[in-house]
């Protein structure tokens, strides 16, 4: 094939890794969305802590609590049910306005002209 000046020598472009993996991403969802309940039992448990039971290789029993570590769940849920939206709130310097002098300036450009006559 001839190069052709100005024109792309592919002109479907390099295809979007969404379409390159999306078997592989709609079979992850699939799994998580079928132990979502499962998920969402384990996120509360965390939430008040976790009782970890383990033997030593002397045979003692250790009983101990784990730390509440919910970001995998967390990260999981999102993934199926959408991350909540958040509120943010965008200002100045100091909590003052972003642009202060904007509706100084839309009343400059929309305010009847002084100078007209009738």
């Amino acid at each position: 094939m001839a190069f052709t000046k100005g024109q792309s020598g592919n002109p479907a472009g390099r295809p979007a890794k969404a379409d390159k993996f999306a078997g592989q991403i709609a079979k992850a969802e699939g799994r998580i969305a079928k132990n979502l309940v499962r998920y969402i039992e384990n996120m509360e448990a965390l939430a008040d802590g976790v009782f970890q039971e383990e033997m030593t290789i002397e045979g003692t029993r250790i009983v101990y609590q784990r730390p509440p570590d919910r970001q995998a769940n967390e990260y999981l849920i999102n993934r199926i049910m959408g991350k909540p939206t958040e509120r943010k709130e965008i200002t100045g310097e100091d909590g003052a306005a972003l642009f202060p002098d904007f509706e100084r300036t839309l009343q400059k450009t929309y305010a009847p002209d002084d100078t007209t006559t009738e």
